[in-house]
């Protein structure tokens, strides 16, 4: 609330006094502040001093410890004379400090320096004798590399030597290899001869053979033109020098000339030369073969002595191994001693690791020279040089270990003064951080007190004044703009614009009341004039969605009806051609079934739009069902258009049709025809432009097809052949057929499945393929299935009466009959305990989501003992989602993905994740379409639980059934159950 009249100069008396308080007790604290700072500055002032005598102290210790790192002698690049410099320095620095603080009367900083000068005394003595015998590590070290240098010559001069030798093996081996080569080419060319000289051989006993029973002339004849004289090496002439790739011994002279008299003979000397060619083809191929043998003989020979030269290079290469070791053990004893010269390492270490390399060098250089006697050398001076190595190396060792010593009581000294001018650092600069931590808390203390002075003269006034004001100013712009939504408030203390504020919040009240009334008469008008807006609207979308399809624009199927019957009588009047096509979009189901409705009315959207366009505006298109739509061309329109605008509307539908990110793919079927070919009847015409569709999608997807008289031809055939299966059904002439289904372990009856069979007494035999379609067409398949359940029934017991039974009996079920469970309940009752009835459904059935009545009739079924397969399983929409709803217990994966399994791994993985689903699923896994022994290895190795198929047993009728199972001891029924 504001504040009244007479509590504000109380209140301002009593910021004042607060004020004044406020204001002495700053200037006392500030004072005593300021004289701790004084004391803080004068104490610290005498620490920085001794801080810089200490940082000066350690600077001159750590140039000496980097000064006197002792190397190795051979390594040296100064003299002492730095570090004499250094040890001088200290030395007058510390005796400086000392007597300064005696003027001072500071004990504390005397004995600190006095301490410092002993220690500097000390490390000078003990430094000076570590040098001494530093200095006399170079001429040891200078001896004990001679010893090594005249060992590592002569283990050269072993190699070198080695090396000579081998070089005159590897060159006889060279030769060796190369009169090998020469051999197997000479043995492979006379092979070849060989072969081709027995072939011919075999054309001459031939013919010498019917020579001798007196065969006709002119068969011989034939037989000898056709003699090939080029399969009979080159004779070589007389001087030639046999190669590789020629033949010279034995000489095939004699053969050729007796294979020319041959060729020239009259027809009564043929025998008698065709006797002199076999004699002489069969020395010449004696003569062959013990060329053959003589050039075998000298390969082993060859082949004796390339063993023997690569022995001796074997033994070459064991010695040089030998010498290498030596080589690598001289090595590494100068590695050894020259890494501890460099490094100083661990003297014990070094010491071990050189005398086991020169114990080595001791035993395996006898040992080398006893299978070498070849390498010129004296055991003794090998021997020799061994020994001046390890001498040298004990004195160095010696005069080392010396060194080590003096050089650690010198570190240790030097660790000492480290540890003191540490420790005297460290209490200098803890004396120091408290000096600086009473200086630095002062000085924050003084500067917080004049900050929070500041601030709080500086937030009064802007709390006080300013605010208030500038709240006042943006409420009165803010009601000025219409702005009224925010209420005025003032939540502080101010100076004088308590009133204000109200006031302006009273003006705000009233102008939100009228600006109210304002919007509620404009919004009032508003809702008037959109209703009527809405009832014209309204009334002209009403009257276009009667004729036209909401998704496309296109005329709907009522619109073409009307424009049909305008169509028919323009071209009755005017005598005009028109032209109809029908057009029906493939794979459409999949596209709704995979990707959704969405994506199926982008299609059809897609495919309304390139109708349009490419039609043209002289013809008019309709969506007359889901996915099948019309165009009617009123002008006259040729085949050859009629097949440009077909062809082009196909290729642009099948490209592909991007929707959210992915591309679809679809295509088109179109029917052609012609008002000619309909008298003019437009509705005629769209009859025959349909049997033309029918055509294209039964011939192929993506096709166009005419409207002829054969399509006409086929309608009426198909309706007689529709006729022919009711008068079949009527005289139930469909039998069944029987194909055993096998267990995978063991080939046990699993059971048997059911197939139909039609014998027409006009046409024969009708296969399933050829009537079925038609059948389900006309909604007949549950009355030839009825006809099959009672006959298979009526089988069945007649296996019983024989003592004879099979496991089960399967039947492929369409919709219509899986609804009506019936019949099937009854054919379980009739037929016992001891047989199984399933019920295969096609995969194509809409199995993922089974509606309510489905779904009802599969768990009747169950109910009533009949399982549940699934048949064709992968051809259609496989997917988990159909077996989960289902739960059958089998499947059968189709015959079109079992048959390529021996030749395709695509087909062959896709079956083993089959059976791994049904595994998994617990449901049993049947393999149609089984037409090899290779199929059933494979299917039973990869856990396929049935078979079924040509390679086991092909469909019979029952009078073969029954000889089939008495031949199964499986199929014989128990005494109990014959009884």
């Amino acid at each position: 609330m504001p504040k009244t009249s007479a509590e504000a100069p109380r209140e301002n008396t009593t910021l004042t006094t607060g004020l004044r308080r406020f204001l002495i007790g700053a200037t006392v604290v500030v004072g005593a502040m300021a004289a701790v700072q004084i004391v803080s500055v004068i104490r610290l002032q005498a620490e920085i001093e001794h801080w810089d005598w200490i940082a000066e102290v350690d600077s001159i210790r750590e140039s000496l410890m980097a000064r006197t790192q002792f190397g190795p002698a051979t390594d040296r690049t100064g003299t002492a004379a730095p570090v004499v410099a250094a040890f001088d320095t200290l030395r007058a620095i510390i005796a400086e400090r000392a007597e300064l603080s005696e003027e001072r009367i500071d004990a504390t900083r005397h004995g600190v320096a006095k301490d410092l000068a002993l220690l500097e005394t000390e490390a000078r003595g003990l430094f000076d004798a570590a040098r001494e015998r530093e200095a006399m590590l170079e001429p040891l070290y200078e001896d004990l590399k001679a010893s090594e240098d005249a060992l590592q010559d002569l283990s050269g001069k072993w190699a070198t030597q080695l090396s000579e030798a081998e070089r005159g093996l590897l060159q006889r081996s060279r030769q060796i290899d190369m009169e090998q080569r020469r051999l197997n080419d000479l043995k492979t060319t006379l092979i070849a001869s060989l072969l081709s000289v027995q072939s011919m051989q075999q054309q001459i006993l031939a013919i010498d053979r019917l020579a001798e029973t007196n065969a006709p002339p002119d068969l011989l004849a034939s037989m000898i033109q056709a003699l090939d004289a080029g399969k009979l090496p080159e004779p070589c002439s007389p001087g030639e020098i046999e190669g590789t790739e020629r033949i010279c011994t034995p000489n095939i002279t004699r053969v050729a000339n007796s294979l020319e008299d041959l060729l020239s003979s009259n027809p009564d000397d043929i025998p008698a030369a065709v006797r002199r060619l076999v004699w002489a083809m069969e020395g010449y191929l004696r003569a062959l073969r013990t060329r053959e043998t003589s050039i075998a003989n000298e390969l082993s020979q060859t082949l004796n002595e390339a063993r023997a030269v690569q022995d001796n290079l074997t033994e070459l290469r064991r010695i040089g191994n030998s010498i290498t070791r030596v080589n690598r053990l001289i090595l590494d004893l100068e590695v050894q001693i020259d890494a501890f010269i460099a490094s100083g390492e661990d003297l014990e270490i070094a010491d071990n690791r050189v005398n086991m390399l020169i114990a080595q060098l001791q035993f395996r250089i006898p040992g080398l020279l006893s299978i070498a006697p070849f390498l010129e050398d004296d055991t003794t001076g090998a021997t020799s040089h061994t020994a001046s190595i390890r001498e040298d190396w004990t004195r160095l060792r010696n005069v080392t270990s010396e060194r080590i010593e003096f050089q650690n009581l010198f570190q240790a000294t030097m660790a000492r003064l480290s540890a003191d001018i540490a420790f005297h650092a460290r209490e200098t600069r803890q004396n120091t951080t408290v000096w600086v931590g009473i200086y630095t808390t002062t000085f924050i203390i003084l500067a917080l007190g004049l900050g929070a002075l500041v601030f709080w003269v500086v937030w009064m006034a802007r709390s006080r004044f300013l605010v208030p004001l500038s709240r006042v100013t943006q409420t009165i712009l803010g009601l000025s703009e219409g702005n009224l939504g925010q209420p005025f408030l003032i939540e502080q203390r101010a100076f004088g614009f308590d009133k204000l504020g109200e006031a302006v919040e009273l003006l705000r009240q009233d102008m939100l009341e009228r600006q109210a009334l304002a919007i509620e008469n404009e919004e009032q008008q508003r809702i008037i004039a959109r209703n009527l807006a809405e009832l014209s609207r309204t009334s002209e979308e009403m009257e276009w969605l009667a004729m036209h399809d909401t998704l496309t624009g296109l005329g709907n199927r009522r619109q073409a009806d009307a424009d049909i019957a305008k169509t028919t009588k323009v071209s009755a009047e005017m005598a005009s051609e028109f032209c109809v096509m029908q057009v029906d979009v493939d794979r459409f189901k999949d596209v709704n079934d995979a990707l959704g409705h969405a994506a199926g009315d982008h299609v059809l959207s897609h495919v309304a739009g390139i109708l349009k366009i490419t039609c043209g505006s002289d013809a008019t298109c309709y969506r007359i069902g889901g996915d099948e739509f019309l165009v009617i061309f009123q002008q006259d329109l040729s085949e050859a258009a009629a097949q440009e605008i077909a062809s082009t509307l196909i290729a642009r539908i099948e490209a592909p049709i991007e929707y959210e990110g992915r591309l679809i793919r679809v295509g088109a079927s179109i029917g052609i025809a012609f008002g000619s070919e309909a008298e003019g009847d437009a509705s005629v015409a769209v009859l025959n432009a349909d049997l033309a569709l029918y055509s294209a999608k039964r011939s192929d997807e993506n096709r166009y097809c005419f409207f002829t008289s054969e399509l006409a031809n086929r309608s009426r055939e198909r309706r007689d052949l529709s006729d022919r299966i009711r008068v079949a059904i009527d005289k139930r002439a469909f039998v069944p057929y029987y194909q055993p289904q096998f267990l995978a372990e063991g080939f046990n009856i699993r059971g048997v499945e059911v197939l139909c069979r039609w014998h027409d007494p006009a046409h024969g035999w009708v296969p399933p393929s050829s009537f079925l379609g038609t059948a389900e067409d006309l909604g007949l398949v549950g009355l030839i299935d009825e006809i099959l359940f009672e006959k298979v029934v009526s089988d069945v017991e007649t296996l019983h009466t024989h003592g004879l039974t099979v496991p089960r009996v399967s039947f492929n079920v369409t919709l219509d009959r899986l609804l009506k469970a019936d019949l099937a309940a009854r054919l379980a009752e009739r037929l016992g305990e001891d047989v199984t009835i399933a019920h295969e459904l096609l995969e194509s059935m809409s199995l993922d989501n089974p509606s309510d009545s489905v779904a009802w009739a599969i768990d009747t079924l169950k109910e009533s003992g009949i399982e549940i397969e699934i048949d064709d399983f992968g051809s259609y929409r496989a997917s988990l989602a159909g077996l989960m709803a289902v739960n059958p217990c089998a499947m059968k994966i189709d015959r079109a993905i079992i048959q390529p399994i021996t030749n395709s791994q695509r087909h062959l993985n896709l079956v083993k994740k089959i059976i791994d689903i049904g595994a998994a699923l617990n449901i049993e896994v049947v393999a149609e379409g089984v037409e090899t022994n290779n199929h059933t290895e494979l299917l039973k190795s990869l856990g396929c639980d049935s078979l079924q198929g040509f390679a086991l047993a092909k469909p019979m009728p029952f009078d073969d059934l029954i000889e089939f199972c008495r031949q199964r001891p499986e199929c014989h029924r128990t005494t109990n159950a014959v009884a």
